[in-house]
């Protein structure tokens, strides 16, 4: 049996942070102590960590992050080995706090890391970290572009495999979506492919082909397959009341980055999670001049808040929105317990609570940022950081 204790810090709970030490045995979390811990416990006899000064928070849990493609292709033309990929990006993931990533694949069909081809192999060397020592938890989070008929049965195979952990719908044809300005259009060709010009006229005319050769409604096998294997599905660039309407017919109950505050309160209010941007937080806007994130959460219009493109800005959004007047246990848990909620996995992650995997984030202020000093996972600590002041003599 292994234990380990943490004390001293300030613990972020479901509903507020309190002073408390925590017991770990054997990944779980066993004890909260909210008192002083039991007299019979000798420090040197357990594995320690003192959290003095330090905020205690679960451990974040990303539903959205396309950072592995950054990993595996950097720039246009360009591929990296999946190994030294994936093993850079857990360095990165947990050192911000995060313990559980669904790596958001986009299968649209096109070439390099979005193509049919990179994708499956993607898909293969996270099952094979799933049964290697790894440094945080890994999920897939398969993004379907609707026009991509060619990548039907892949997506089905996968699903039948058990390698699908969540599901969402895209359309990033021009017109609608994200896209009704032709020029934000043009800027993401640019930015995923590289293409530009007489390339970017001709992936205009191709989308619009194949867009108009697809519907929602022929999707209703596939998410009936997913729904069928309890994998939850999303939707992605809501906007407008009508296209809410028609995914939820189809069984979606999370909107991922709705394009407007309207779009997102009517998603809310019938009762599906609403998921934004991190980087929007931070940054104090959408790149791409749509809905406010910021705006969203404190209307109530968003209760989940992914890393996006930016793992880093996960945890500098929750304290963006402290700064902004949002209470601490409710900032924490757009990060983790609402999208554990959202994925169905809250039984086991997602809070702080007695019987749940002990995976926590130890978090301290250093002048007006906050940082990450310890990652634990199942109680493991699998990221530590010692600041010190340099001597500049």
């Amino acid at each position: 049996m292994t234990t380990t204790w943490i004390t001293g810090g300030t613990v972020v709970l479901e509903n507020g942070a309190v002073a408390a030490d925590l017991e770990i045995t054997d990944g779980i979390l066993s004890d909260i102590r909210l008192d002083n811990m039991p007299a019979h416990v000798n420090l040197a006899d357990v594995q320690h960590i003192d959290a003095t000064g330090l905020l205690v928070l679960p451990g974040m849990i990303d539903l959205h992050t396309d950072a592995i493609e950054k990993e595996v292709q950097p720039r246009p033309g360009t591929q990296f080995p999946l190994d030294v990929a994936f093993r850079e990006l857990e360095r990165r993931m947990v050192s911000n706090g995060i313990t559980m990533a669904y790596h958001s694949l986009s299968m649209s069909g096109g070439e390099g890391v979005r193509s049919n081809r990179l994708i499956e192999q993607i898909v293969e060397e996270l099952g094979h970290l799933r049964e290697t020592r790894t440094l945080m938890r890994h999920r897939v989070h398969l993004r379907y572009e609707l026009s991509n008929f060619a990548g039907r049965p892949l997506v089905e195979a996968l699903i039948r495999e058990g390698r699908v952990h969540l599901l969402s719908y895209m359309d990033h044809s021009p017109g609608q979506g994200q896209f009704k300005n032709t020029g934000n259009y043009a800027n993401y060709l640019l930015k995923t492919y590289g293409a530009q010009g007489v390339a970017t006229q001709a992936k205009v005319q191709e989308m619009e082909r194949l867009r108009a050769q697809r519907s929602w409604d022929e999707l209703a096998p596939l998410t009936k397959m997913a729904l069928a294997a309890n994998i939850k599905i999303a939707s992605h660039d809501d906007d407008e009341a009508e296209k809410v309407d028609m995914m939820r017919a189809l069984g979606v109950t999370i909107s991922e980055f709705p394009i407007n505050l309207h779009t997102a309160h009517y998603a809310k209010s019938n009762d599906m999670f609403v998921s934004v941007g991190a980087p929007n937080i931070v940054r104090g806007g959408s790149h791409t001049a749509n809905l406010n994130a910021r705006e969203a959460v404190h209307s109530g219009a968003a209760n989940m808040v992914c890393s996006d493109y930016h793992p880093p800005s996960m945890l500098a959004a929750v304290f963006q929105l402290i700064q902004d007047g949002r209470r601490l246990a409710e900032a924490a848990k757009l990060v983790s317990l609402y999208p554990a909620q959202a994925v169905g996995i809250d039984a086991d992650y997602g809070s702080i609570q007695v019987g749940k995997k002990a995976d926590l984030v130890l978090v301290e202020r250093m002048r007006e940022q906050h940082t990450v000093r310890y990652t634990l996972i199942d109680g493991r600590v699998v990221y530590a950081a010692d600041y010190h002041l340099m001597d500049h003599a």
